[in-house]
């Protein structure tokens, strides 16, 4: 069976097409798995002018050897005007209903949208691409020749049967026999980077291969919330972490621009939002920004200046009130705003954050968080909203990792996971920080050596921020650079990111509470591997055991 994206058929409400359904099924069963499609991905191109215009395909079929096919899809029956070249929609009784955009000519501007896109990124710019385009009609017999149509680019009824046959045609009548290209596992990956978006479809290598694609699996199922709250402007969402709260915002974010809306994302932390940004850049009507980020900006514009004597001051009381007033003048407004880590916002901050929206009172507001991640804000409060939904699956950690996490997760909610076992934590203790840097280093070495993680997909996280860590300041472990081939960040400042692997390292014995926090927080990073150095204090308040 081909690989799908999304793995469901999903019908647009509001244009529900027959053909489409009864395509995504033909495609799903009768191709082999080395084949992948997408329905109903949208992607943002440039046209042949150079203008902004929004691009998407009713299906866009890969693979590796053989290619990219767009195909347009047509419920029922068409007709063509032969003088006038005008296509219509024909009922049952043959009755010409209304007209129709050209369908050739549809799958040809998304063949030819989405070959400028590819080469709008820096990976797809040097390569060549076998894009072709091709029209499906799977409740007629057409008539090529009537319709003065390519016979190897069209699927009919008599066709739909032997759909495999079909799309092999199809693929080898767009290849150029000299500068055909396989897409290869690289250009697979360039073309998911593109249409997979929120589906978190990564580049995968070693031994983890299987269960990241079982954990992009079920962070997808999780889509299937913002469906059924669609129809609610205002939702606070609660998840446990790795149930898939971020990649839902950045979903919600999309599809709010999809719409034609101005949506922003906002969140605490800069890496998340530095990460966040260039996620949704194929859409630019959305913005991007961490709360305080925000504030500046909107200072900055209305010519306002915050003085900036006590740093807890300014970012606790002078830039949140300063947004609220510079809004008063800023035009810049936003339809919707979707706000990551909410357990972070102080419960003051709400009315100026609220203030950038175009309609304060009935603008979309829809906020995710985590009442375990509290490592900012003192208590939860949040505005009115219509409903309250609770995520309670992890889809990002492992099995063995998810029950380690819960621990310390502190909540009349259970929360369940579904994922494979996957290697155990490895948990090791120090006395002195000479054993904290040597566990450092052979944690790094056994990633990389015994279970051939890749180094990008590792990251080093501490208790401890630069100025303290001594694993920051040491830096270099074995042929590994914190900062260079090894990401470093301290827990704070991870939060809401993962990795493949985390090593959770300087671990210190704080109070109980913060200490839970801490773990609950690092060890929930890691997708696959995870190792904890901690202190043997820290440890056995924890009840951490080599």
């Amino acid at each position: 069976m081909a690989r799908m994206f999304p793995e469901e058929y999903r019908e647009d409400p509001e244009s529900p097409s027959e053909a489409e359904r009864i395509l995504y099924r033909a495609l799903q069963e009768q191709l082999p798995d080395e084949y992948v499609v997408f329905h109903r991905r949208p992607w943002h191109a440039p046209n042949a002018q150079g203008s902004a215009r929004d691009g998407e395909a009713d299906f866009v079929i890969a693979h590796e050897e053989k290619g990219i096919l767009v195909v347009e899809a047509k419920s029922g029956g068409v007709a063509r005007d032969v003088k006038s070249g005008r296509w219509h929609a024909v009922d049952h009784d043959g009755r010409r209903t209304h007209d129709l955009d050209d369908p050739i000519q549809q799958a040809m501007r998304c063949q030819k949208a989405l070959v400028r896109r590819l080469k709008e990124l820096p990976a797809g710019a040097r390569r060549w691409w076998t894009v072709g385009h091709a029209v499906a009609f799977p409740h007629i017999a057409f008539d090529v020749d009537l319709f003065e149509a390519t016979p190897e680019i069209v699927l009919d009824r008599r066709s739909l049967p032997r759909l495999r046959d079909w799309t092999e045609r199809a693929m080898a009548h767009w290849q150029d026999r000299e500068r055909h290209e396989p897409l290869g596992e690289d250009g697979m990956t360039i073309l998911a980077s593109l249409l997979a978006v929120g589906f978190e479809l990564r580049p995968l290598s070693g031994s983890i291969t299987e269960q990241e694609m079982e954990l992009a699996r079920l962070t997808n199922e999780q889509f299937r919330v913002l469906d059924g709250l669609a129809r609610f402007r205002r939702a606070l969402i609660c998840g446990c972490a790795g149930s898939g709260k971020t990649m839902l915002a950045l979903e919600k974010v999309r599809r709010l621009a999809e719409q034609g809306l101005r949506p922003l994302y906002v969140c605490f932390n800069r890496q998340l939002r530095d990460s966040c940004r260039r996620f949704l850049e194929p859409w630019p009507s959305a913005t991007v920004d961490n709360f305080h980020g925000l504030c500046e900006r909107f200072v900055k514009r209305a010519g306002m200046k915050v003085e900036r004597t006590d740093d807890e001051e300014y970012f606790e009381r002078a830039l949140p009130e300063a947004l609220a007033e510079a809004a008063k003048s800023v035009p810049e407004r936003y339809d919707a705003i979707v706000v990551d880590e909410g357990q972070d916002f102080q419960p003051h901050w709400w009315g100026p954050l609220q203030s950038a929206l175009r309609d304060g009172r009935r603008g979309v507001l829809t906020i995710f968080y985590d009442d375990n991640q509290m490592l900012y804000a003192d208590e939860l409060v949040f505005p009115r909203v219509d409903t309250q939904y609770d995520l309670t699956e992890n889809c990002r950690n492992v099995r063995r990792i998810h029950e380690l996490v819960t621990r310390w997760y502190k909540s009349g909610r259970t929360i369940t996971s579904r994922a494979s076992r996957g290697p155990a934590p490895v948990i090791r203790t120090y006395a002195r920080t000479e054993e904290l840097l040597e566990s450092v280093e052979k944690a790094l070495d056994e990633l990389t050596r015994v279970h051939r993680v890749v180094p990008q997909d590792i990251a080093v996280l501490t208790g401890h921020g630069k100025e303290r860590s001594a694993v920051w300041r040491a830096r270099r472990f074995g042929k590994f650079t914190l900062g260079e081939e090894i990401f470093w960040s301290s827990v704070h400042a991870f939060k809401g990111l993962e990795r493949a692997a985390v090593v959770l390292a300087e671990i210190e014995p704080l109070s109980h509470a913060e200490l839970g926090t801490i773990l609950y927080v690092g060890c929930s990073r890691a997708r696959i591997h995870l190792v904890v150095i901690a202190s043997e204090a820290a440890g056995r308040l924890a009840g951490l055991k080599p």
